[in-house]
């Protein structure tokens, strides 16, 4: 399992765009996956080209706990516990109480 925090922007075709800071866990950290990640849970449907999403690793982590450790108070994390309970087992298994 990889586990990373990475940086994101993406341009829509009317010139707007977004951008922000997220954690990533996955089976892959290929720009492959990290594209798909972001166009899952953050791009929406206004229309763009998948060359106008681009992508900063930030950080690499060696094990689960450094990143769950790092990454549990932010925004990012945040948002996507609240739509999947995204790394819930994480938190779960390093911060119990917190869970």
């Amino acid at each position: 399992m990889k586990y990373l925090l990475l940086d994101y922007q993406v341009i829509y075709e009317d010139g707007d765009g977004i951008q922000g800071t997220t954690p990533y866990r996955g089976e892959n950290s290929d720009i492959k996956s990290l594209v798909a990640f972001i166009k899952s849970y953050y791009a929406g449907s206004r229309p763009y080209f998948d060359e106008d999403i681009t992508i900063d690793i930030l950080k690499e982590y060696s094990s689960a706990k450094d990143w769950i450790t790092d990454v549990k108070d932010t925004d990012g994390y945040r948002y996507l516990r609240s739509i999947n309970n995204f790394g819930g087992d994480v938190l779960s298994e390093f911060y119990p109480d917190e869970a």
